[in-house]
């Protein structure tokens, strides 16, 4: 199958079609997904829970063999987590823009609150780091694919994980933070970073942009993802 493309929050297969464009120029076979509840017609996406996004991408890695699983934003840790229950099947686990999460800790459980979806923010909420690059038309495209995000995605905690896990090849491509602050954050804070930590092969790609670079550096993710794939 090649790559495996899951897109973070509010987001469908749509938002990588300009990676997946460039994906295909350069001859690698990839799926993008929509995950449960994030389907334009999802009649009740307060209903799904992170089990339900993990066991989705897990369905499509034992569908096949020698998958690269590529995770953007809260996809990250569901792709972390999804590979651990199919260890043999997974060359490579990429993460855009984020990191793995450990057993027993939540995505984002303060941007859930104490609602059933979460609707995209306002840009205002946005840090100035998330939105390098984004254009105006690129914040039109987003907002437009974007849809309501079960909460329970961001609440619900990681459930406990394949031990071989840890051998898993990962990469991490950094856009909003650069690899060097990341080791730094590391080094410095390293309960938040446990999973990370544990890994025995750990790879840094720098791709300066913001938050969503499949919206603006499109190509120069693709060519990182090919040199992966």
């Amino acid at each position: 199958m090649g790559l495996i493309l899951v897109p973070g929050f509010w987001l469908g297969s749509e938002s990588w079609s300009d990676v997946g464009r460039h994906l295909s120029n350069g001859g690698v076979a990839h799926v993008a997904l929509t995950l449960p509840g994030l389907e334009r017609d999802a009649r009740d996406a307060s209903a799904i829970r992170l089990t339900d996004h993990i066991t989705a991408v897990e369905s499509v890695i034992t569908a096949d063999d020698d998958v690269v699983l590529v995770g953007h934003s809260g996809a990250g840790p569901i792709c972390h987590a999804a590979a651990a229950r199919a260890v043999e099947k997974v060359r490579r686990v990429v993460h855009v823009d984020t990191w793995p999460l450990p057993a027993g800790v939540a995505i984002n459980s303060d941007l859930a609150g104490h609602t059933n979806v979460i609707e995209f923010p306002d840009w205002s909420e946005f840090e100035p780091e998330d939105l390098v690059d984004m254009s105006d038309p690129m914040r039109e495209r987003l907002r437009r694919e974007s849809r309501p995000q079960p909460a329970a995605i961001a609440r619900d905690p990681f459930p406990t994980m394949d031990e071989r896990r840890f051998s898993i090849p990962t990469t991490i491509i950094c856009s909003e933070f650069t690899s060097q602050q990341l080791i730094r954050w590391i080094e410095v804070e390293p309960e938040r970073f446990a999973e990370l930590r544990r890994l025995s092969d750990v790879t840094y790609i720098d791709l300066p942009t913001g938050h969503w670079p499949q919206f603006t550096k499109p190509e120069e993710l693709a060519t990182a993802l090919l040199s992966l794939a």
